[in-house]
């Protein structure tokens, strides 16, 4: 998919900047006991969750439904949808925390 080349490139690039080594190749998978169908991703809309929701969807072939918490970012949980919804997110939950999060925190 051009999206995740794309993010993977991205990725790649990033990581080479601050001194880190990317290495798609080297990482491996775990057989699953059972096929995936469904996961839910704590999505921040970042380049990190991004690659890992593609990944996700091209590895297992699960439908990923993406959750963010409101805790006051304000403008921006749209641009984060948005990507989700390009992404191919099958179900996008934005949930406002803020409340909770000054109350326990």
């Amino acid at each position: 998919m051009p999206n995740s080349l794309v993010l993977l490139n991205s990725s790649q690039a990033h990581c080479a900047r601050i001194g880190l080594s990317f290495q798609p190749s080297t990482w491996r998978r775990k057989p699953m006991s059972k096929k995936l169908k469904k996961v839910v991703l704590a999505y921040s809309g970042g380049l990190d969750t991004s690659i890992i929701l593609k990944w996700l969807q091209q590895t297992y072939g699960c439908e990923v439904v993406t959750f963010t918490a409101n805790l006051g970012q304000g403008e921006e949980l749209e641009p984060a949808r948005r990507k989700a919804e390009q992404l191919g997110a099958t179900d996008i939950r934005i949930e406002d925390v803020r409340e909770e999060f000054v109350r326990d925190f």
